[in-house]
């Protein structure tokens, strides 16, 4: 399942690196002087304003990163995941935050 940073969309890059610098999207707009609206737009891939977003340079992705990208690209919620692994929301979320051991949720896209 290893996904190469460089095949990484520019808001998969955004969210990533903003997730490693522990910011919500609120802080990471106000950091990038753009409103929230317009970070959520280049956080999802919307084709507006794309031009201006910044390019966020990251090295290699750490499982639960991968596992992050993953669900985002199949289209899954987070609760849909969970259901599926038969662990609390809570719990995906904390691996996927890299808070908890994540071999069981990298396991899980290994075989999906």
């Amino acid at each position: 399942m290893l996904i190469n940073p460089r095949d990484l969309t520019l808001g998969e890059r955004l969210m990533i690196g903003r997730r490693r610098e522990g910011l919500t999207q609120t802080e990471a707009a106000k950091k990038h002087n753009v409103t929230l609206y317009k970070y959520r737009q280049w956080e999802e891939d919307d084709m507006r304003g794309k031009g201006t977003a910044p390019f966020i340079r990251l090295g290699p992705l750490k499982k639960n990163e991968q596992c992050l990208v993953r669900r985002r690209r199949e289209g899954l919620r987070a609760a849909q995941v969970a259901e599926h692994m038969k662990i609390s929301e809570f719990w995906l979320r904390r691996m996927e935050r890299g808070n908890s051991p994540v071999r069981a949720l990298y396991n899980y896209w290994q075989k999906y």
